[in-house]
């Protein structure tokens, strides 16, 4: 003890005594305490909450004259292997003069040179964190926090250690050390972009629990589907065009199947397409149901098939034109009507008119239905026949006929047609509403229908 005693004047102290044959309150180690009172007369102390100092970490030495311990040491990792050192400044640099203590992922009981990692990874060069020892007076027992910012990590590299373990928790909301993953079992970082695995697992119940099946070839062409039901494999496969994965499913063998779509009539001067989105029946709830899926149609190629109604309710059979058409930089398939399956939309009774293709002898008109608003021209707004497709509602537009004798080069408004046969299909033929001459002009006619102040229309008949 006299060495002991002499090395304490000399600044000597006691940090650990790992004598296990040792009682703990007759270690070496100094004990502490709080003063709660003190007797003004005499002086004397009444103290409680003693105990001894354990919590010292010690580091080797390299270079250093001799290692050193604290009780919280800022480290530093040197490599991707565990290696770390204590920092030698507020710069994060690591000191030289001290030995590298090794990050390890299991119990290293003893060790000076080791602690053992909380999260179960190790550190990557460069990462910052602390050691610090556990209570146990008989051994070392040191373990390595990570703090920085880097502390959710997902490994690009091989073998897969640096990367964040995810905790199961039990009841009562602890973490459990025998239910652990990683984050590399789900997410890929590259590029600076989050990414997840494609051999992710997706969870349904203990027993439902897989990866998706992705598709190395390209997707492919669209087809649509036959109305007998199939049960088939439906495969997901990345999209160039969309940038994105989707699910598709083929059916059949080759022969001709039908695809439903509702259309929006939306035909003008520039090109002959309208929209459509692809839906389908559901049996459960008796409705047709959007896909989300939209397309092209072609007024032109649809000019055999013939309907009566348009709008939401009207549901057509289509077919496949061309795949991947481009209109003023808008991808979509093209299809073509090929004829009315549920003539259950409004009812085209009237139309009115917005444009004149001259050229074509067509005016390009507006749908409306007499069972809306009669008569439509007491209100256009809720006359017109309108058709949903996504989140789109478009008022059906299409180009219309007149009987021969109408002349549609004049200045001549033309405002509202009523129908006149749809039995030839695309396109429709109208003929003005009860048209009668205007006094001293020959060719000049007005609808002797009026709404406010003067005639609903006005036309002109050929010389």
């Amino acid at each position: 003890m006299s060495y002991l005693e002499d090395n304490a004047l000399l600044k000597t102290k006691i940090y650990r005594e790992h004598s296990t044959d040792v009682a703990l309150g007759q270690k070496a180690t100094q004990l502490g305490c709080i003063v709660t009172a003190q007797d003004t007369t005499t002086g004397d102390y009444t103290v409680s909450l003693p105990g001894d100092e354990c919590g010292w970490v010690y580091w080797h030495k390299d270079s250093r004259v001799f290692g050193a311990w604290g009780q919280i040491i800022p480290c530093v990792a040197t490599d991707d292997a565990g290696s770390i050192k204590p920092q030698a400044r507020q710069g994060l640099g690591a000191d030289s003069t001290f030995a590298a203590k090794t990050v390890v992922l299991a119990a290293a009981t003893n060790d000076h040179s080791k602690a053992r990692s909380v999260t179960g990874s190790l550190p990557a060069s460069g990462e910052i964190g602390f050691v610090v020892q556990c209570p146990n007076q008989d051994t070392f027992e040191q373990v390595w926090f990570p703090a920085a910012s880097t502390l959710i990590k997902c490994d690009n590299v091989t073998p897969t250690t640096y990367s964040t373990s995810v905790y199961g928790v039990v009841a009562g909301g602890a973490t459990d050390p025998a239910n652990i993953g990683k984050l590399d079992n789900v997410f890929f970082v590259e590029s600076n972009e989050i990414t997840i695995k494609d051999e992710a697992k997706f969870r349904q119940d203990a027993s439902k629990k897989g990866a998706l099946t992705f598709q190395s070839t390209a997707y492919p062409t669209l087809a649509p589907p036959d109305e007998t039901p199939y049960i088939v494999e439906t495969k997901l496969a990345f999209n160039a065009a969309t940038g994105k994965w989707r699910w598709y499913t083929q059916i059949g063998g080759g022969g001709e199947s039908t695809t439903y779509a509702r259309i929006a009539w939306n035909y003008d001067l520039t090109e002959d397409l309208s929209e459509a989105e692809i839906v389908t029946w559901n049996a459960e709830t008796s409705e047709w149901v959007g896909s989300g899926t939209l397309v092209w149609i072609s007024v032109e190629y649809s000019s055999a098939c013939k309907f009566e109604t348009a709008g939401t309710g009207t549901i057509f059979e289509v077919k496949l034109v061309t795949a991947l058409y481009n209109r003023n930089g808008t991808v979509r398939d093209l299809y073509k009507a090929r004829a009315v399956y549920l003539d259950a939309g409004s009812k085209i009774t009237h139309c009115y008119t917005t444009a004149k293709d001259v050229g074509n002898v067509r005016l390009i008109c507006q749908m409306l239905a007499r069972g809306q608003q009669n008569p439509v021209w007491s209100g256009l707004e809720s006359a017109k026949i309108k058709t949903q497709i996504g989140a789109q509602v478009i008022t059906n537009t299409l180009p219309i006929r007149l009987p021969d004798g109408w002349d549609i080069t004049g200045s001549e408004d033309y405002n509202y047609l009523e129908l006149l046969m749809m039995e030839r299909g695309l396109f429709l033929y109208f003929r003005p509403i009860r048209p009668v001459k205007n006094d001293n002009e020959i060719e000049v006619y007005r609808s002797a229908e009026t709404y406010g102040e003067g005639t609903i229309a006005t036309y002109r008949r050929t010389t």
